[in-house]
């Protein structure tokens, strides 16, 4: 709950900063007043350059019959489609095409003719491409005066790909062409005496029913969401600036700390002044997108282009985005003033906006693929998650409950993560006095208290650099052997950057949850196999029925073979330690061992869980098994809090993979075939006795374990 002492800062800085009307104007105000001045300013230089003269694209006749020829210089008639009129409202660019008929003694039928073939040389090419530019022509339609072998006439459209009007050439020509062969087909039946709907035997009408406003409400749907996104860390990020560096260079945020109030107040106050302004932002900017659309529709209409009710159309769908929207922006808000507090200067501090806004644009770019949409895999994705279901929101008939209930808790997660790593920032001496001199860092501290465990972006350093080696680094194993191939990768950009900087920092191995474990508790690993096994078959199965799996990728055939070379040069024993033993011991190493013991210092045990396990997860970059994967991470840091050592995780997560890799190889040998109509006519008795064992054993475990503090 949020106390009287955080509202009293609330209510301090928030006049403080509603004092600034000049910054107000610019960072609020002033982006709001753009979308109209710039929609009026496209509308007018639209309409100045449908008015002028449009370069017309030359297209040479060469040797063509008069049918075709007429068909070539006519206009195109007018589409009746919404998006049609709206481009003509706009003022769009029209298709102009000169004729210019050639006949008689022409290189163009010796052009024709050798670009014709299936494999035209490229001298041929250069020379259509200088006699069309010689003669200022964009396309050349020529008709060969040899016919195919087959009887067929051929006309070809020799045109130059780089010239600008290009497009309305080459638009031009296949319309002609159309229209050509279609008037020959109609003549050879008029002749034989046939009717000529014999080549059109089904006749389609393509009827609009939507209206122009929903029409134009589904073009701009991927848009809408990363602009209010955009908006809103914009929004967020100016006050943070002034909240914590500014108040920093005026002397006033030592000051306020220094008073009897809980530094958490201090932080969740000066977050409120900065939600208000984010949201302020977003809401701001729904409102001019509106008035934007209200006077799009009068000068369009004006024009004699009916948009219908384009305000109202989607005004709940508008409110939802901003209710949606409202845990992206806390989380964004929570950020903006880490980021603010952590530099010396406000300058400094203004520094940090640029990655912060392309780091969200980033993550908020799949919006404007054609075919993105939400998914249950995708919804746990910060910020893609919910622009994806905004979008479909805007998009789709009805909207997305699903997808936004669950984006939605993913994000209210996500700002719960921030704004608690955020506010413990506040007792860091380091946030307080960014100035203060280092004694350096590790092994290389000069004076003062090692720090006990590393800090969360530390952490956050040692997952980038194991992730980017992954990546990059794996692919120098490719000409090694089978072993070396799976091996290698975890070994030398998993385990080594973690142990490495666990050395270099002068950590204990306690403190890095690799400590010398007692019997019990690896008993107590390996009493919770069946548990793990249950949380990841259990949830594949199920997100199988959200977002069924595609067919294999070529990334999970070529494992599929160097599984196969490990199994036919060392057996199961050599498979189950590449792919059980040295995944849990390596993963483990960084997951469990760095990544939790450093989330832990600036998030607490429950943010380190959820956290860490969502890094474990992403590590493993398949979507399909996201969501198990994180399941198993929530376990195995449950069970390493709660030892104080990654040992009996590993022991788990080894025997998890094993059993898994294990069952899948001896399934699709001769002998065990026998047993699978055996096994599925005892389901039930098998599955109800794998629930019990999951309960006994986890019920053990946790006897065995006691709590790590």
């Amino acid at each position: 709950m949020i106390s009287r002492d955080a509202f009293a800062i609330f209510r301090r800085d928030g006049r403080e900063l509603l004092r600034d009307r000049r910054t107000l104007f610019v960072n609020l105000v002033l982006p709001v007043l753009i979308y109209p001045v710039l929609v009026l300013f496209l509308l007018q230089v639209a309409q100045l350059t449908g008015a002028r003269p449009v370069d017309e694209a030359v297209v040479l006749a060469v040797d063509l019959p008069v049918a075709l020829g007429a068909s070539l210089a006519e206009k195109p008639a007018s589409s009746a489609s919404p998006a049609a009129g709206l481009a003509r409202g706009m003022g769009a660019a029209r298709e102009a095409v000169t004729v210019r008929p050639i006949s008689g003694d022409s290189p163009w039928q010796a052009h024709a003719a050798a670009l014709a073939e299936t494999e035209a040389p490229a001298t041929a090419r250069a020379a259509a491409l200088a006699d069309l530019r010689a003669a200022q022509a964009t396309a050349a339609l020529v008709l060969l005066a040899q016919p195919h072998a087959d009887g067929r006439q051929r006309l070809v459209v020799i045109a130059d790909d780089a010239s600008p009007r290009h497009d309305a050439a080459r638009a031009a020509c296949d319309r002609a062409a159309n229209q050509w062969k279609r008037r020959l087909a109609e003549d050879r039946l008029t002749a034989a005496g046939l009717p000529t709907t014999l080549m059109d035997p089904v006749q389609v009408l393509h009827s609009g029913t939507a209206t122009v406003a929903e029409t134009v409400r589904t073009r701009i749907a991927g848009a809408v969401p990363i602009l209010l996104v955009l908006m809103a860390v914009v929004g967020a990020f100016w006050p943070a600036v002034d909240l914590m560096a500014g108040e920093r260079e005026r002397g006033t945020l030592e000051t306020l700390m220094s008073s009897p109030i809980r530094r958490r107040d201090i932080f969740l106050g000066k977050l409120l002044v900065v939600c208000c302004a984010g949201l302020a932002s977003v809401l701001l900017n729904l409102l001019s997108l509106g008035l934007t659309a209200g006077l799009l529709a009068g000068q369009l209409g004006a024009s004699g282009l009916d948009l219908g009710n384009l305000v109202g159309m989607g005004l709940g769908t508008l409110l939802l985005c901003a209710v949606a929207l409202l845990p992206v922006v806390v989380t964004l808000g929570a950020v903006s003033l880490a980021l603010a507090g952590l530099a010396h200067s406000a300058k400094e501090a203004q520094n940090y906006l640029a990655p912060l806004v392309i780091g969200v644009q980033m993550a908020a770019l799949p919006a404007l693929l054609p075919h993105a949409g939400p998914s249950p895999v995708l919804d746990l994705v910060p910020v893609t998650g919910a622009v994806l279901a905004l979008k479909e929101a805007l998009q789709a008939p009805t909207v997305p409950w699903g997808h936004l209930a669950l984006t939605t808790a993913t994000s209210v997660a996500l700002a719960a993560v921030m704004v608690a790593w955020a506010s413990r920032l506040m007792d860091d001496e380091r946030f307080r006095y960014p100035g203060l001199v280092r004694a350096g860092w590790g092994r290389f501290r000069r004076w003062g208290p090692t720090p006990t465990a590393p800090s969360g972006v530390e952490a956050l350093g040692v997952y980038a650099l194991a992730v980017a080696g992954m990546a990059l680094g794996a692919k120098l194993l490719i000409d090694a052997g089978p072993v070396a191939q799976v091996v290698g990768p975890l070994l030398l950009f998993i385990a080594l950057p973690a142990l490495l900087h666990g050395w270099l920092g002068a950590y204990r191995p306690a403190a890095l949850h690799l400590g010398r474990p007692q019997p019990r508790h690896l008993f107590a690993g390996l009493a919770l196999v069946p548990l793990g096994l249950a949380l990841s078959l259990g949830l594949g199965a199920l997100q199988s029925v959200w977002a069924p799996k595609a067919e294999l990728s070529g990334v999970e055939e070529q494992v599929m073979r160097i599984v196969s070379q490990i199994e036919a040069t060392g057996g199961l024993p050599l498979v189950l330690l590449c792919l059980a033993v040295a995944p849990g011991v390596c993963e483990e190493i960084l997951c469990r061992g760095t990544l939790l013991s450093g989330f832990r210092r600036v998030l607490g045990p429950a943010g380190a869980v959820v956290l860490s396990a969502f890094l474990f997860a992403a590590l493993h970059m398949s979507p399909w098994r996201f969501v198990p994967q994180m399941a198993l991470g929530i376990l195995l840091a449950v069970i390493v809090l709660r030892t104080g050592t990654i040992w009996p995780a590993v022991i788990l997560h080894a025997g998890h993979n094993g059993i898994l890799v294990a069952a899948s190889i001896l399934h699709t040998r001769d002998p065990f075939k026998g047993w699978l109509p055996l096994l599925e006519a005892q389901m039930p008795l098998l599955a109800a006795t794998f629930a019990g064992l999951v309960l006994v054993a986890t019920w053990s475990a946790w006897r065995l374990t006691t709590r790590s503090t």
